[in-house]
């Protein structure tokens, strides 16, 4: 099983037996906060409860791993999302996952001062992900490297990525060195201000 910010789908139904399990149906998209250890691993479901899941019970969901991508925030409501970006900064991003629709993104975009919210669909015949149903992308990072490019859908090409806190996996040598590309644009500022 994979990193932090794995989504994964329940293979069968969960009952919690201790105060700290997550309880889940069969089909339930649950998404790993902690690398696994040992028989269970912290995770959160859909509506944002947080506990202890058995490793057993649980299926990757192919294809989607989150880990190498600092600007996905996990589970934040969209309220959080928009106190996290700054509504001046055109271009300035994150991605969460929905919390109203489950197994679904939001990106979070702030363009001429307001934060616009886009939801991210998955087309389960072709595993590809969409904004508009127009443009189809294999993952989340294609997805974003596109609309990096091009504003068409959004109104503003993505510029600034919102580091979510503590990003692990992230070293400051990899920050350094993708700064000066444009990949990641003051990331080091953004980390050092947390």
């Amino acid at each position: 099983m994979s990193a932090s910010g794995t989504l994964c789908i329940a293979a069968h139904s969960h009952t919690s037996h201790k105060q700290n399990e997550l309880q889940f149906e069969k089909g339930d998209v649950v998404t790993l906060i902690d690398e696994p250890s040992g028989d269970y691993c912290q995770a959160t479901a859909a509506d944002g409860s947080v506990g202890l899941v058995p490793m057993s019970s649980i299926l990757e969901r192919p294809g989607v791993v989150l880990q190498p991508m600092p600007w996905f925030h996990g589970p934040i409501t969209r309220f959080e999302a928009e106190k996290i970006l700054d509504r001046n900064q055109d271009g300035q991003f994150l991605m969460r996952t929905s919390q109203s629709t489950e197994g679904i993104y939001a990106l979070a975009v702030s363009h001429k001062g307001a934060v616009s919210h886009y939801l991210i669909a998955m087309d389960f015949s072709t595993r590809k992900l969409t904004i508009s149903g127009k443009l189809y992308f294999p993952t989340l990072l294609e997805l974003v490297n596109y609309y990096m490019r091009n504003d068409e859908d959004l109104g503003t090409c993505l510029r600034v990525p919102r580091i979510r806190p503590r990003c692990p996996g992230i070293s400051t040598s990899t920050l350094r060195l993708l700064t000066p590309s444009g990949v990641l644009v003051n990331l080091i500022s953004l980390l050092e201000r947390q």
